[in-house]
């Protein structure tokens, strides 16, 4: 079960954030905007929002429940995964906390000072942080952050049923063993920062806070300007969580830009596919078209070798004509000679 000071770093980490109705704190994207303002329970708010699109773009934006799901489902990479299963309203998670007999009452019995009550009114929720603030994402406003507790009309208040209370303030520190160990040192390599012990050895991750994470630690706490004294409080746990956020930002940042760079070329290849397709299409056309003349040319080059077997027998024809006319012209030429000798005699 989750500490209520990792939930608490975590909730904090958020502060700053954006109000998108519907939303758990990942990375406002175009994409979001354009699901969320189709979804028949959130269309209603982003079509009656339109200035928080450009407010949002590239801020983690989300509702007053989504402090709470971003807090339980963000990962050490930054990421943040849909759970289903825990996945509830501020109703769904106090009839939850009631069920499973977590600490729950009205204002009169709210218990100022513990860490980590969520505090619900009608249609809203909002975390305390024991000093009279609480911590929220509020419609009304375009900053997460924290507010006076005295500024809504709480009904009720309930312990989160995901949270383990028990715990005092968080600190890890030189000796210490553990999951928790882990995952700090998980974060530390995940930002770059070795833990290197007395030895010279670069440690892995064993679940043991030695002298190895304990250098890493203060290397990043040196880097955060927060006193090296070795302990991961809860001020050193919250910057990590805004480092870690912060790259897994610039990591969605640019897988957009690598998408956006592929849905390009993909649409260039459509299109030059299309144009490839087109110029077959125009191709097969032209073959059919050349098919088609050469078969008519076929036809005529047949044609005219039958005219050329007329003419070359009308040709024959005149030219034996020809030959009668002339020897027809020479007959006639001696009977004349004849007739004219004999009218000389």
């Amino acid at each position: 079960m989750q500490s209520v000071n990792d939930y608490l770093a975590k909730v904090l980490s958020l502060k700053g954030g954006i109000y998108w109705n519907g939303c758990f704190f990942r990375t406002g994207t175009e994409q979001l905007w354009q699901e969320k303002s189709v979804q028949k329970e959130t269309k209603a708010w982003f079509a009656s929002h339109p200035g928080q699109k450009s407010v949002g773009i590239g801020k983690k934006c989300g509702d007053c429940c989504g402090v709470d799901k971003y807090a339980r489902w963000v990962q050490p990479d930054g990421s943040v995964p849909y759970d289903a299963d825990t996945d509830k309203d501020q109703d769904m998670l106090y009839n939850l906390a009631v069920a499973n007999g977590r600490k729950h009452g009205t204002m009169a019995t709210f218990p100022a000072t513990q860490r980590g009550i969520i505090l619900k009114t009608t249609g809203h929720m909002e975390i305390s942080l024991g000093n009279g603030k609480t911590f929220g994402s509020r419609d009304s406003v375009s900053n997460v952050g924290e507010f006076d507790l005295n500024t809504k009309p709480w009904q009720v208040w309930y312990e989160n049923p995901y949270l383990d209370y028990s715990e005092g303030v968080i600190e890890l520190k030189k000796g210490d063993f553990g999951e928790q160990v882990g995952a700090w040192q998980k974060s530390l390599l995940k930002c770059g920062y070795k833990m290197i012990n007395k030895d010279g050895v670069v440690c892995t991750v064993d679940n043991d806070f030695g002298t190895g994470t304990e250098n890493g630690t203060n290397l990043f706490k040196s880097d955060e300007d927060i006193e090296q004294n070795g302990i991961v409080d809860e001020i050193t746990y919250g910057r990590m969580m805004d480092r870690l956020r912060f790259m897994y930002d610039e990591q969605v940042s640019e897988g957009n830009q690598l998408s956006e760079t592929y849905r390009n070329q993909v649409n260039e290849i459509n299109t030059l596919k299309q144009s490839n397709s087109n110029l077959t299409a125009e191709k097969n056309a032209l073959k059919s078209r050349v098919n088609s003349l050469e078969l008519e040319n076929g036809m005529l080059e047949a044609d005219n070798a039958e005219l050329d077997k007329k003419i070359a027998s009308d040709k024959f024809k005149i030219d034996t004509i020809d030959q009668r006319e002339r020897d027809h012209k020479e007959i006639v030429d001696n009977l004349n000679e004849q007739i004219a000798e004999l009218k000389i005699k």
